[in-house]
């Protein structure tokens, strides 16, 4: 994962379209991987889609439903180039340290 310094990591998932706002992940549970507020982007139908899960399911496939979205909806052909932002989920990890370790109490 190293050289992805703006925060976007490609995913080894194949998404395939499920409607205008969802795609599937077939056969494998990625509900902990694709969480809510989690950024995506990839390409579809020659656009570059960006959008925010609002919500993972799993069954036999994973479904990932994403925020509306007024700019850009996916089209129903392939989607290429998968990724995810992780930077969002590391500054979530720090929120969380930031309210276990006080830093008033570390920092002289």
């Amino acid at each position: 994962m190293e050289g992805y310094c703006d925060g976007w990591f490609p995913s080894n998932d194949v998404w395939v379209y499920a409607s205008a706002s969802s795609f599937t992940i077939a056969g494998v549970d990625r509900t902990s991987l694709y969480t809510q507020g989690t950024r995506i982007k990839c390409t579809n139908n020659s656009t570059t889609f960006y959008g925010t899960v609002i919500s993972p399911s799993y069954s036999t496939d994973t479904t990932v439903n994403l925020a509306p979205n007024d700019d850009y909806t996916l089209d129903n052909s392939t989607i290429s180039l998968p990724f995810i932002l992780m930077r969002c989920v590391l500054l979530g990890i720090l929120d969380y340290l930031a309210i276990l370790l006080p830093w008033e109490r570390i920092v002289p």
